[in-house]
């Protein structure tokens, strides 16, 4: 980083602008070039050497402001035609997963900056589009008096035409039920993800799944992927005390740290790329330890976790569908869903004379359960698992039925704060699972919390003894709301897949509050949609858990 430099803004990050293409031709070919610089005889570099260079300008780009870092680039060209943001900004939404993009377009025009047709019918769709927020009433008339003017006026009717008929389209569309029966057939493979995706946007499902369609594959040094390497170790830890005998919660200390660095070893060791990548300078080494040590103090707290309560691992990384236990939903005319997924941990315990399980599912940072997200469709992983478990995994694994599932944070982010504050915090455990769980089973998941809120979980004890304190924020889920869940899981999963089967594919993303899909989706240069002029699906927002079973209540 350069410390004189606050803030970088870099313009024009478009696939053909940045990075720049490389320039082949000339008399000169690739291996002559290499064949010269074996005899000492330096040339310009070959294509491979000027597609690394540009990884490295790009770089220098990106972390060379000290504080800030901006990247913008054109929605269309001067043509009104889509332009290809630059491969580097989806490696960036990728790295930095709190990274939002923002349209220029959202920002009023100020007409004295109008300066030529393209500007005023964008100003005219932004201020007079279907899917404006916040927008004054009184300006919206005066645009509209505006745009009729423009259609009378000669040199401006083509602007006005082209508005009126932007702002009139409808981006609906079907496939007609003879080729999705040549698409689909009758037995539908799905996992949780693709579910989310289709309840988020048809068409993104239709190109990802029906249509297979991938991102051009660019030249790039290929990362180490921190998540598939934490998932590998910790599959292969559980693994191996399940083997050996061991109670990971009763484990010492250096017993398991022994442990996990035997593990550490021998994934390191047996995986070509991560080793190679280990030896290819400082910085790779560097990552690898700092990961070992992030493992560490997991695998530590995810020990005290355990032993806080009597649920012990049984299954790590399992499969189930394509690659294990069926797990089927029948829907209509013989037609079905047959899910696919994998399991990162179960753990089970013996349970007034039932053999319950827990669902543990690793993710890289802190993750809690969106109720607004599962009411709509977009995140049913954590309910569907826990039917694949009921209905299908549990019966080959002697599981008489399941009691919860949490996401579990494998890397934690400390705040800012003074050091009184962190001495405060170091007292409480930072790798708290986030999910839904029966609330019966309250006292077999944590053996210690009698009153106020639970060190280990998400749930609060009041002075009463009410196990379902402050209800709405809590994991624990009363008996009867918690079936009511797993069945309007079930419920929603069917719709899904009926309206799969229907052949919509309407390029009509859904919009939560104020966030959509579509800054992510790698097919936005396909879809075309445009905020000012199409039909978001606005989709409902519910606070949390006590209104989300309200609302399910009230659809029986």
């Amino acid at each position: 980083r350069h410390p004189d430099l606050r803030a970088v803004f870099l313009a024009g990050a478009t696939q053909k602008q940045f990075p720049s293409a490389v320039r082949r031709g000339g008399m000169l070919t690739d291996n002559d070039r290499e064949v010269a610089g074996a005899n000492n005889f330096e040339l310009e570099g070959t294509s491979s050497q000027s597609l690394i260079q540009r990884q490295y300008l790009a770089y220098i780009a990106f972390t060379r402001a000290s504080e800030r870092l901006y990247i913008c680039y054109p929605a269309c060209d001067e043509k009104g035609n889509a332009e290809v943001p630059s491969q580097f900004i989806s490696n960036v939404t990728r790295l930095f997963e709190t990274v939002e993009e923002r349209f220029v377009s959202e920002v009023d025009f100020d007409p004295a900056y109008i300066h030529n047709k393209m500007q005023l019918a964008d100003m005219l769709c932004s201020g007079v589009g279907k899917s404006v927020y916040d927008v004054d009433s009184d300006r919206r008339e005066q645009l509209l008096d505006l745009l009729a003017g423009v259609k009378q006026d000669e040199s401006l009717c083509d602007v006005g035409c082209l508005v009126e008929d932007s702002l009139g389209y409808k981006n609906a569309a079907s496939i007609e039920a003879a080729t999705v029966e040549k698409l689909l057939g009758n037995d539908l493979s799905v996992s949780a993800t693709g579910l989310g995706i289709f309840a988020n946007c048809g068409y993104r499902y239709f190109a990802k799944y029906v249509l297979e369609l991938k991102e051009r594959d660019n030249f790039k040094m290929r990362p180490l992927e921190l998540g598939e390497f934490y998932h590998k170790v910790l599959d292969r830890l559980i693994k191996e005390t399940i083997k050996r005998g061991f109670d990971i919660a009763k484990m010492e200390k250096e017993q398991l740290k022994q442990l996990l660095d035997e593990v550490l070893e021998i994934t390191i060791s047996e995986d070509p790329f991560i080793s190679n990548f280990n030896c290819r300078g400082e910085h790779n080494a560097f990552i690898i330890r700092q990961s070992q040590e992030i493992l560490e103090d997991f695998v530590l707290a995810m020990s005290e976790l355990i032993s806080a309560g009597d649920f012990r691992p049984l299954k790590s990384e399992l499969n189930f569908g394509r690659d294990g236990a069926a797990f089927e939903i029948e829907l209509q005319a013989g037609r079905k869903l047959s899910f696919n997924g994998k399991i990162d941990r179960i753990d089970v315990a013996e349970v007034d004379g039932k053999r319950m399980a827990l669902v543990f599912d690793y993710k890289l940072n802190s993750k809690t359960f969106n109720w607004s997200q599962f009411y709509n469709g977009l995140d049913v992983q954590m309910p569907l698992y826990l039917l694949a478990v009921r209905k299908s995994i549990g019966k080959t694994l002697g599981i008489d039925d399941v009691a919860g599932a949490f996401y579990m944070p494998v890397k934690i982010s400390y705040g800012k704060g003074s050091l009184a504050e962190t001495e405060v915090k170091s007292d409480k455990f930072l790798y708290k699972p986030k999910g839904l769980f029966d609330g019966r089973y309250i006292g077999s998941i944590d053996n210690n919390c009698e009153q106020g809120n639970s060190k280990y979980y998400s749930f609060f004890i009041s002075k009463e003894g009410d196990p379902y304190g402050r209800y709405g924020t809590s994991s624990a889920v009363k008996a009867d709301d918690f079936e009511l869940i797993l069945k309007f899981t079930e419920k929603k999963v069917v719709e899904l897949g009926k309206d799969i089967f229907t052949g919509k594919i309407d390029i009509r993303p859904g919009r939560l509050k104020k966030k959509s899909p579509c800054s992510n989706c790698e097919f936005k240069a396909l879809c075309r949609f445009d905020w000012q002029i199409n039909d978001y699906n606005n989709l409902k927002a519910i606070k949390d858990k006590v209104m989300v079973v309200e609302e399910i209540r009230a659809e029986q």
